[in-house]
C-alpha cells in the first residue's frame, strides 16, 4: 500500500486544566493503568491507609477520614466533648452544695431540690450544729414536680448528731423538712447534699 493511502498516525491525552495550563492526567504505574485520584482541601491531600489493626485484611486500604459527634443544644449543633481520662462528657456529672438555718416549733423546707431528676445516685447529709436542742427532719420525695408527696425517711437528731440518706432512684423532686424536737428549743443545722449522673 502506497504512504499516501495509510490512515494517519493520531492518539489522543485526557488532560485536566490547573487554571493556568493543561495538565496531563496520569496511572498508577506500566504495571497498573488505573488512573491517579486525589482528593484535596487547599493544600492538603486526603490519606489511604492500610488496615493493619483488629481483624481487617492488610491487603485492604482505605482512605482515612475524620467524624465528629454533635449534640444539638437546642439552638445549634456543638462537637461533643471528653474529659481527661477520654470519657465522653454528655452532662455535667456531678453537682453539690449545702444549705443552712435553725429550726422552728414547725415543719419548715430546710431544702427543696428541685434539680434531683437530674441524677440517679443522691447523698443527702443532715447534722444538727447546735450544742442543746434536738431536732427532727424528714425526707419527702415526688415523682413528679407538681405531684403527690411520699415521705421516704424521717428521724430525730440530737446535738451533734448527723442522719446520711442515700437515694438511688429517679425522683423529680426531694424536699427535707426539719423542725425544733422541743417547742420553743431552736438548733441550727447543716444539709449537704450532693447528686452523680449514671
Amino acid at each position: 500500500m502506497p504512504y499516501w493511502a495509510k490512515p494517519p498516525t493520531a492518539f489522543a491525552k485526557v488532560q485536566a486544566y490547573d487554571g493556568t495550563n493543561w495538565q496531563n492526567l496520569l496511572v498508577q504505574s506500566a504495571d497498573y493503568k488505573n488512573l491517579r485520584v486525589s482528593v484535596f482541601s487547599d493544600n492538603l491531600r486526603a490519606q489511604v491507609h492500610d488496615g493493619t489493626v483488629d481483624g481487617r485484611s492488610t491487603a485492604n486500604r482505605g482512605l482515612i477520614t475524620q467524624t465528629y459527634l454533635y449534640g444539638f443544644n437546642g439552638s445549634s449543633w456543638d462537637r461533643l466533648r471528653c474529659d481527661g481520662h477520654k470519657h465522653l462528657y454528655v452532662a455535667t456529672g456531678f453537682a453539690s452544695t449545702y444549705a443552712t438555718g435553725t429550726t422552728t416549733d414547725s415543719w419548715a423546707n430546710a431544702l427543696e431540690w428541685t434539680g434531683a431528676m437530674n441524677y440517679l445516685h443522691k447523698t443527702i447529709i443532715i447534722k444538727n450544729t447546735g450544742d442543746t436542742n434536738s431536732m427532727d427532719y424528714k425526707v419527702i420525695i415526688k415523682a413528679h414536680a407538681t405531684g403527690s408527696e411520699y415521705e421516704e425517711t424521717s428521724g430525730t437528731l440530737a446535738a451533734g448528731d448527723v442522719a446520711k440518706i442515700v437515694l438511688n432512684n429517679h425522683y423529680a423532686h426531694v424536699i427535707v423538712q426539719v423542725k425544733s424536737s422541743t417547742a420553743g428549743s431552736p438548733t441550727d443545722y447543716r444539709i449537704d447534699y450532693c447528686g452523680f449522673k449514671a
